[in-house]
C-alpha cells in the first residue's frame, strides 16, 4: 500500500472503480487519498489544464484516456494490477513520481508531449505504443521484466528518450520505431536489443552502467552510437552493415564476449576498451577504417571465431582479420600490437596452407620453421635455447668422432682440465666463422651443420631482439 503523506490528518476514502471513473470524468483536478476497488475505465475529453492523482491505491485494472489534458501527474500511488494511459492531446506534459505498478504499465497515443518517470517501480513491463515525437525521461526507475517500445503496426516516432539510474531485465525496440535520440545513463540493464530502427543518436554513458547483453541486430542503421563508461557482459554486432554514421566505445569493459562478425562499420572508434577477458569475434568484417586506441586485447591478441573449428574457412577468416588489425595498428603507430597480430596472422596462414594440398611443401616448411624457431620473430629465448641445445648435441657427436682427441669419458671421471678445454671448444665452434684445420671426413659435415645451425639461430635471435626497433 502507498504511504500517504497526510494520513495522520485525513483517512483514505474507499470508493468503487465506477465512482473514481465518474470523479475523474466530471470533477478532475487534485484527486487524493483514495483506495479504489474494482476496475477503473474512464475517458475525459474535456479541456483540462491539470489533473493530479496522489496517495491512491488501485486494487484492479486502470484504464485512463484523456483528450485535451495539458498536465497530468500521478504521485505516491500503488496499482495492484495493470495501468493503461492514453493521451491523444498534442503537447501533454505527464509526470509519474513514486508510482508502483504490480503488472504492466502501457503508455499510448502520446503526441508531441513530454513524459517523465521518477523513482517508480514497474514489476513487469513498461510499454510505449503509437508515440509521435514525444520526449521521454525515465529516472531512478526499476522495470523488472521489459522496457518495450512497440510500433504495433504503426510508425512510433520518439523525440528524445533518456533513461538515467534505471534497472531493467530487458529492453526491446520494435523495428517500426524511430528515435531522434536515445540515451542510457548509469543503470543496470539485462538484454538490450537494437534492431533495424532508425535512431539518429544512440548513447550509453556511465559512470556506472552495466549490460548483460547489448545486441545490435542485423542491418542496423543508427546514425550515431556512443557507449562510454560502461561494463558490458556481451556486446553483439553481428551482420552490422552500415554505410554512414559512427560507432564509438569509450572507457568500456567487455567481460565475456564481443561479436562483430560479417559487419562493415563505417566509422568505428574504440578508446580505452578492455577486452582482456572477452572472446572477440571479428570474422569477415571490414576494419581498415577503424580506430583502436589504448585497447587491452585478449592474451597474446588471439581472437575467436564463429566458424567451425579446424576448418579451412576459419583459418582464412582469422588470417584476414589479423591482417587488417595489423595494418590498422601500423597506421596508428602501434608497432607492438601490430607485431602480435602479425604473429597470429602467420599462425592462421600456417593452418590455412596445411589444409591446402596445392601449396608447395617448401612453403609449408618455411612457415613452420619460422614459428618453431622464434614464434615468427617474437620470441628471443626460444632460438637461444634451441641453438645451445642443438650445438651441444652436435658437439657430442663430434667428440664421439674423436675430434682433437677429446673424449667424454674423462668428464665422467671429473677430469676438470679436459672439461675446461672442451667447454672452451664448445663456444669456439658456436661462432659460425670459426676455423677447423684439424677436421676431416664426416667431422667436416658435422662442422657444417654447426655453422648452419648457429647462423640460422643467431639471425632469429637478432630478429627477435630488434622487434621493437620501429618504436
Amino acid at each position: 500500500m502507498a504511504v500517504f503523506a497526510n494520513q495522520d490528518t485525513e483517512r483514505p476514502e474507499e470508493i468503487s472503480g465506477n465512482d473514481f471513473a465518474e470523479l475523474i470524468t466530471n470533477n478532475p483536478g487534485h484527486i487524493h487519498n483514495k483506495i479504489v476497488h474494482g476496475t477503473v475505465d474512464a475517458a475525459n475529453y474535456d479541456t483540462q489544464k491539470y489533473i493530479h492523482i496522489e496517495n491512491c491505491v488501485f486494487k484492479n485494472y486502470v484504464n485512463l484516456q484523456f483528450g485535451t489534458v495539458r498536465r497530468f501527474k500521478i504521485s505516491n500511488c500503488n496499482f495492484d494490477t495493470d495501468l493503461y494511459l492514453d493521451f491523444s492531446d498534442p503537447g501533454s506534459v505527464i509526470n509519474l513520481e513514486k508510482v508502483q505498478v504490480t503488472n504492466d504499465l502501457v503508455i499510448s497515443e502520446l503526441k508531441k508531449g513530454q513524459l517523465a518517470f521518477s523513482h517508480c517501480s514497474i514489476k513487469q513491463k513498461l510499454i510505449f505504443q503509437s508515440v509521435d515525437e514525444a520526449e521521454v525521461y525515465v529516472n531512478s526507475t526499476s522495470i523488472e521484466q521489459e522496457l518495450r517500445l512497440d510500433g504495433i503496426g504503426l510508425t512510433t516516432n520518439f523525440g528524445d528518450f533518456r533513461l538515467s539510474r534505471c534497472r531493467s531485465s530487458k529492453v526491446f525496440i520494435d523495428n517500426s520505431v524511430a528515435l531522434k535520440s536515445m540515451f542510457f545513463y548509469s543503470g543496470v540493464w539485462g538484454t538490450v536489443s537494437i534492431g533495424s530502427q532508425k535512431i539518429d543518436q544512440l548513447e550509453f554513458h556511465g559512470p556506472e552502467i552495466i549490460f548483460e547483453l547489448l545486441e545490435f541486430k542485423p542491418y542496423s542503421y543508427q546514425e550515431r552510437v556512443m557507449i562510454s563508461s560502461a561494463k558490458i557482459s556481451k556486446l553483439s554486432m553481428s551482420n552490422h552493415v552500415r554505410t554512414s554514421g559512427s560507432f564509438g566505445l569509450y572507457d568500456v569493459s567487455i567481460e565475456d564476449e564481443w561479436k562483430m562478425d560479417n559487419s562493415s562499420p563505417y566509422d568505428l572508434k574504440l578508446l580505452n576498451v578492455n577486452l582482456s577477458k572477452a572472446n572477440v569475434y571479428l570474422d569477415n568484417s571490414l576494419l581498415d577504417k577503424a580506430i583502436f586506441s589504448n585497447i587491452f586485447w585478449p592474451r597474446r591478441n588471439i581472437l575467436s571465431s564463429t566458424i567451425e573449428d579446424g576448418s579451412l574457412k576459419r583459418a582464412v577468416s582469422l588470417r584476414e582479420t589479423y591482417r587488417q588489425l595489423k595494418r590498422v595498428m601500423s597506421r596508428e603507430g602501434n608497432h607492438i600490437d601490430a607485431l602480435h597480430f602479425y604473429r597470429n596472422e602467420m599462425e592462421a596462414y600456417k593452418q590455412q596452407i596445411n589444409k591446402n594440398a596445392d601449396v608447395e611443401a617448401q612453403t609449408k616448411f618455411i612457415v613452420w620453421l619460422s614459428e618453431w624457431a622464434s614464434d615468427h620473430g617474437q620470441d628471443f629465448v626460444r632460438p637461444l635455447k634451441k641453438m645451445l641445445l642443438i650445438h651441444l648435441g652436435l658437439l657430442i657427436i663430434l667428440v664421439a668422432l674423436n675430434y682433437n682427441n677429446y673424449s667424454i669419458v674423462p668428464l665422467a671421471q671429473h677430469d676438470w682440465n679436459s672439461f675446461e678445454n672442451l667447454f672452451g671448444e664448445y663456444f669456439k665452434l658456436l661462432n659460425p666463422a670459426h676455423r677447423s684445420p684439424n677436421m676431416k671426413g664426416i667431422q667436416l659435415f658435422i662442422d657444417f651443420l654447426m655453422r648452419l645451425s648457429s647462423g640460422f639461430f643467431i639471425y632469429h635471435i637478432i630478429r627477435a631482439s630488434r622487434k621493437f626497433a620501429k618504436v
